[in-house]
């Protein structure tokens, strides 16, 4: 008895040091930890508005060179030059839209003069932009899988 209670000061003190050890290193892990997150999510931050700011030129400059009347549509061949792209449409002035979203989302386009999100189809991952334009309008349907270039992401894909 008298040899536990000889030992019980240190004993406590050693329980004490540990337990603050044991905290200070949790902590220093949580930290890192969060930097770690920080970081990834700046960089995933990054590439994803290159793209979004890539999609809107992509339909600012269908507007801008529209080519005559009687000639190929040039939209057409986007697709192939974009894997994100899935299709383009186009509006003709006096023209209507298949889809009543393509129609809200010109309006909402020519309001705030920049392409507008007609719709997002997230089970499906794709999303619609419209640009409102003259004497054309265009609407571009997207791939999410395409979007993302997963080779400059910084976490596991999946």
């Amino acid at each position: 008895m008298r040899l536990l209670s000889r030992y019980r000061a240190p004993l406590a003190l050693w329980l004490a040091l540990t337990a603050a050890g044991c905290a200070l290193l949790a902590r220093a892990e949580l930290a890192q930890l969060r930097e770690d997150f920080e970081t990834d999510a700046r960089i995933a931050h990054r590439v994803l508005s290159q793209r979004a700011v890539q999609h809107d030129a992509i339909l600012a400059t269908l507007a801008l060179l529209q080519p005559p009347a009687g000639t190929a549509p040039a939209e057409q061949r986007l697709p192939a030059l974009y894997a994100q792209i899935l299709s383009v449409q186009r509006r003709d002035g006096g023209a209507a839209w298949p889809d009543p979203a393509l129609a809200a989302a010109e309006e909402r386009s020519r309001a705030a003069g920049r392409p507008a999100l007609a719709d997002a189809d997230l089970r499906h991952g794709r999303y619609r932009l419209v640009l409102a334009s003259r004497p054309a309008s265009f609407a571009a349907q997207f791939d999410l899988q395409q979007v993302v270039p997963w080779n400059e992401w910084p976490m596991a894909s999946r």
